[in-house]
C-alpha cells in the first residue's frame, strides 16, 4: 500500500512541477519554442529525479537493495519529460501552421458587392390637349389631383434606399463586454486576449477560431500569436537590433515576427 501511495505522489509532483517548470520558460521564451522543449526537461529531471529517489530510499527498510542509482531515476524522468515536451512542440506548430492557412484563406476570399436597389424614373407621357365636344364647345378641365397618364402633376421620385448596415463579427457575441472596436487578438496558451480600444477581455478559445469569427474585418497576422485589425494600425517601432513591432491606436506593441514581415510590406503598411 505504501508502495502505491509512493508512486500516486510521485506521479502528481511529477506532473505539478513539470507544468510549473514549463509554465516558466514559456512566460520568457514563449509556448511552443525550441528553447522551451530542450531546456525544461533537463530542469525537470534535476528536480523530480532527486525528490522520489530521496522519497523512495525513505520507505526502505535499512539494509535492503538500494535499488536503481539516482542516475537511473534521472535519465528516466529527462526521457519522458523529452518526449512530453516534444509532443507538445509539435503539436503548437500543427496548431500555428493550421491558424495561418485559415487567416490567409480567410484574406484572400473575396467578397462580393452587395446590389443595391436602383432608381427608375418613370417618364410622365406628354399630355394631349383635350378634344373640344361638338355639341357645347365646353373645355374639359384638368383633374384636380396628380395622375401618371393625365395631365396632372408628375409623380414624385423615389427615394434611394441606403445600403444595408455591414453585420457584426460572430466574435463580439462571446464578449462579457460591450462597446469598443476589437483591435487585436493574442493567443495566450489556451486563451484568446482580445484588446479593443476600451480594455481588454480574455476568452477561453482557439486562437485560429477567434481569428475565423472576426468574419470579414481586415486583419492580418503580425506573429502566430497576434492578429491585427488594419484600421487599427497606428504606426511601426524598429529597434536598432532588428526587432519590430506594430504600433495600435489602443496604445498596444505588439511583436512582428521575420515570416510576416514580407506580407505586412506587401500591404504598403510597413
Amino acid at each position: 500500500m505504501a508502495r502505491v501511495t509512493f508512486w500516486g505522489l510521485a506521479g502528481f509532483f511529477g506532473l505539478f512541477v513539470g507544468n510549473a517548470i514549463r509554465g516558466t520558460f514559456a512566460f520568457h521564451w514563449g509556448l511552443g519554442t525550441l528553447g522551451t522543449a530542450l531546456a525544461a526537461p533537463l530542469v525537470i529531471a534535476l528536480v523530480v529525479a532527486p525528490a522520489c529517489w530521496a522519497a523512495l530510499q525513505g520507505l526502505r527498510d535499512e539494509g535492503s537493495d538500494p535499488g536503481e542509482p539516482l542516475l537511473f531515476w534521472g535519465l528516466g524522468v529527462l526521457a519522458l519529460s523529452s518526449l512530453s515536451s516534444l509532443t507538445r512542440l509539435l503539436l503548437q506548430r500543427h496548431i500555428d501552421r493550421a491558424a495561418r492557412k485559415a487567416v490567409a484563406h480567410m484574406q484572400a476570399a473575396s467578397i462580393p458587392d452587395r446590389a443595391r436597389p436602383e432608381v427608375v424614373d418613370v417618364p410622365t407621357p406628354e399630355a394631349k390637349p383635350a378634344a373640344e365636344p361638338a355639341s357645347t364647345g365646353a373645355a374639359i378641365a384638368d383633374p384636380p389631383f396628380p395622375c401618371a397618364f393625365g395631365t396632372g402633376s408628375p409623380p414624385p421620385a423615389m427615394a434611394p434606399m441606403s445600403p444595408p448596415a455591414p453585420m457584426r463579427p460572430r466574435l463580439y457575441d462571446r464578449l462579457a463586454a460591450t462597446g469598443g472596436t476589437v483591435q487585436h487578438l493574442s493567443a495566450d496558451d489556451h486563451l484568446v486576449i482580445v484588446g479593443r480600444d476600451t480594455g481588454r477581455e480574455q476568452l477561453r478559445l482557439r486562437f485560429a477560431d477567434a481569428v475565423r469569427e472576426m468574419d470579414d474585418v481586415e486583419g492580418m497576422l503580425t506573429h502566430r500569436s497576434h492578429w491585427v485589425a488594419r484600421a487599427a494600425v497606428a504606426g511601426f517601432d524598429r529597434e536598432p537590433g532588428g526587432k519590430m513591432f506594430v504600433l495600435l491606436r489602443n496604445g498596444a506593441r505588439l511583436p512582428v515576427s521575420r515570416s510576416h514581415r514580407q506580407a505586412l510590406e506587401r500591404t504598403g503598411l510597413a
